[in-house]
């Protein structure tokens, strides 16, 4: 498990503390952005559907015991001990959770580790780092069992473009990607000039914008309990960044 080289400590142009190197690291990756106003009073929704067993452990299912855990320092191994001992925690804590459409602030608390891309004749810029962010195990459970919801639902909301491929069951890129062969031989037969554009959104999730996403649930008729959930998934959170010489403190994102 030891690192085959020793990491690099970032010489950023322009800062050059360590407090000021983490805050220009993750203000890079995952700078704040405008959220929604707190709620002032959690009502429980009336039509929020029951969570039941099955979600969860589908959620466990995806989980792998190999992630690393976040600052509660829980890794998925000891919350599958704590489920398997006694199923009415995880159940009642994220029914809670669920019926409330809320996602606890605690929950939005998280580590990120700072690799350095290989090969770079030098590290003075934040473009020459990874950052990968560590939630918490409960957040995580959480985001797999709305996952699961939120996919059932898209479909009937119109959510995605018909030419989506991916990101959903039922969705993959085998099809697409037949199709696309088939497009481009049929030209080159006919010795003509075809051109393919390929638009990729990865990048877009940490650019959302809490209030135009709140709005497109709503304008589709979301359940509110999944509307208020998600809202207050985004809300200003904090992320540790962990690299040589990191000061450890938390930097809002």
């Amino acid at each position: 498990m030891a690192p085959t080289k020793t990491p690099c400590f970032p010489s950023l142009r322009g800062p050059s503390d360590s407090v000021s190197i983490n805050k220009a690291l993750i203000d890079h990756f995952l700078s704040p952005k405008d959220h929604l106003p707190s709620r002032d009073l959690l009502t429980r929704h009336p039509s929020v559907y029951a969570l039941t067993h099955e979600p969860i452990a589908h959620a466990w299912s995806k989980s792998s015991p190999s992630f690393a855990p976040s600052s509660d320092a829980i890794p998925y191994l000891g919350m599958k001990k704590i489920n398997y001992l006694n199923t009415k925690i995880l159940l009642e804590l994220l029914s809670a959770l669920v019926s409330f459409g809320y996602h606890h602030p605690t929950f939005t608390k998280a580590n990120g580790g700072v690799f350095d891309k290989p090969g770079k004749a030098s590290y003075d810029s934040s473009s020459f780092f990874n950052v990968l962010v560590l939630l918490k195990t409960v957040s995580k459970i959480v985001e797999q069992v709305m996952t699961v919801r939120l996919s059932v639902l898209a479909p009937t909301k119109s959510l995605f473009d018909p030419n989506q491929c991916g990101s959903l069951p039922g969705l993959d890129t085998f099809a697409p990607s037949l199709s696309l062969t088939h497009e481009v031989r049929t030209l080159q037969g006919l010795k003509l000039w075809g051109s393919t554009v390929l638009l990729g959104i990865e990048a877009g999730f940490d650019n959302v914008d809490a209030r135009a996403l709140r709005s497109s649930l709503l304008a589709k008729s979301f359940p509110s309990f999944i509307v208020d959930l998600v809202s207050s998934f985004l809300p200003e959170g904090t992320c540790t960044g962990s690299f040589q010489g990191s000061p450890n403190l938390p930097a809002p994102v």
